[in-house]
């Protein structure tokens, strides 16, 4: 029996099983991916906006080449760190459906799916850290299953000649925007709000400067009402519904947390901001023994949530486990 089953091997998931580990407890890892398998999605060419010394695990410094780091470094920095770790036993490519029983003896269900068989993990303790990238903000409109749509960005190339829309008014849909640019035919970003001040100040100078040269043309309080095989139509509001070529479609609207899990193992959620209910001296929930850490704790706003405070919600839990145990 594990002391501790983390569920979800990004930063925070990491930074609680690197506190853990060096604490002396028992370990179990759940990742439906490979390690850090949640930034393998991140556009390939992403510079962070945080610090190299916030990715950093318990007593494992990251050497990057600048101070802001790079998504291949991260990503490689993780999966060699946490193979370091000592007392951990990985279920990788293993997804957690339900996390049943109670404090000191739960039973977190799995399913292997390489193999396709139920898996079950004996532990006295459940941390949850799945993260908010897996479930996208669907706009439930026709059209959002076709094949040439997306909710994630990774790289501008498969975009060459293209009519492209993208839809989304933050900074990942901006940074799409700034790389898809050099490629695409036409390329169009739709967002309801009037205007694009959610973006950094620098990188929405960029966007300007594509708008004045013509390789980009914005549509603020519009919404896009249903996509087709090549094309999109859009409600604008001073001109009524548009339709719009696009042979790529990227819908980067954000994300929400895996609340079908959180549900299924009893785990209380405010449901107007999918957020589940805990206690912020410990991170533990309703539920005694079972925890939650990262940006699962800012549901639909995980995107406000630092990773430079991950680390302090590895520290609380741990702490609080070696008191129980």
């Amino acid at each position: 029996m594990h002391d501790v089953v983390v569920i979800g091997s990004g930063p925070a998931g990491l930074a609680v099983l690197a506190e853990a580990s060096r604490s002396g407890l028992r370990c179990g890892l759940v990742e439906k991916h490979c390690l850090a398998g949640n930034l393998c999605r991140y556009p390939h060419g992403l510079q962070f906006r945080s610090l190299s010394a916030d990715f950093e695990l318990e007593g494992m410094p990251l050497v990057t080449a600048t101070a802001w780091p790079l998504r291949n470094e991260v990503i490689r920095y993780y999966q060699k760190a946490a193979r370091r770790l000592e007392n951990i036993q990985m279920y990788l490519r293993h997804r957690a459906s339900e996390v049943i029983g109670s404090d000191n003896a739960f039973l977190v269900k799995c399913t292997n799916l390489q193999l396709g068989k139920e898996v079950q993990i004996r532990c006295r303790k459940v941390v949850i850290a799945s993260g908010c990238y897996d479930q996208p903000r669907l706009l439930q409109i026709a059209g959002e299953t076709l094949p040439h749509v997306s909710h994630y960005y990774s790289e501008p190339w498969a975009c060459e000649g293209a009519n492209v829309v993208i839809v989304g008014g933050g900074d990942s849909a901006a940074e799409a925007a700034l790389e898809t640019a050099t490629v695409a035919r036409s390329l169009v970003l739709v967002y309801r709000g009037a205007d694009l001040s959610r973006v950094r100040p620098w990188v929405r100078g960029s966007l300007e400067r594509l708008i004045a040269a013509g390789k980009l043309v914005v549509h603020t309080e519009a919404r896009l009402n249903e996509i087709r095989e090549d094309r999109v139509v859009v409600q604008l509001k001073a001109r009524g519904e548009q339709s719009l070529p696009a042979d790529a479609v990227f819908l980067l609207t954000g994300y929400r947390p895996d609340d079908v899990l959180l549900q299924k193992s009893g785990i209380t959620i405010d449901l107007d901001g999918m957020v589940p209910v805990y206690f912020e001296e410990t991170c533990e929930t309703n539920i005694a023994g079972m925890y939650v850490a990262g940006a699962i704790l800012g549901g639909t706003l995980a995107g406000s949530m630092g990773i430079e405070k991950f680390r302090s919600h590895a520290q609380v839990i741990v702490r609080d486990i070696q008191s129980k145990i």
